[in-house]
């Protein structure tokens, strides 16, 4: 009688950890490099595939994202989420590098996805919320 009691309450714990992640990062890479705070996201790495998800905190509404990235070989999309959905904030490919400024932060989570079209190389991120 207890065991499956027990397996239903195991069942039960991991989908209600699952349903509260929004966003969760798959991704393989070499090289990997990743640093995540409340106001700041940084990454670099010698190889990448996959998505990797960053989460901020805003906490006033008049702060804005900086954005700044550069990728050596392939092709990389950055998107936001800051309560509504998902919106793209710039593309990378072959030897670009982006420096932008997102002004319209809502107060709140910041989830930051990015995901590779393939495999990148050589790559460097960094996001801060000012």
């Amino acid at each position: 009688m207890k065991r499956p009691f027990l397996k239903f309450l195991a069942v039960l714990a991991v989908s209600v950890c699952l349903a509260g992640c929004r966003y969760v990062s798959s991704y393989a890479a070499l090289g990997l490099l990743r640093s995540n705070t409340s106001k700041t996201a940084e990454v670099s790495f010698a190889s990448l595939r996959g998505r990797l998800v960053f989460r901020l905190k805003c906490t006033e509404p008049s702060q804005a994202l900086i954005c700044k990235g550069s990728v050596e070989t392939g092709s990389i999309t950055v998107s936001i989420d800051n309560g509504d959905k998902e919106k793209k904030l710039f593309s990378l490919e072959n030897g670009e590098q982006e420096e932008t400024r997102y002004e319209a932060l809502a107060e709140g989570t910041v989830y930051i996805i990015v995901k590779t079209d393939g495999s990148c190389r050589k790559g460097n991120l960094s996001f801060r919320i000012e």
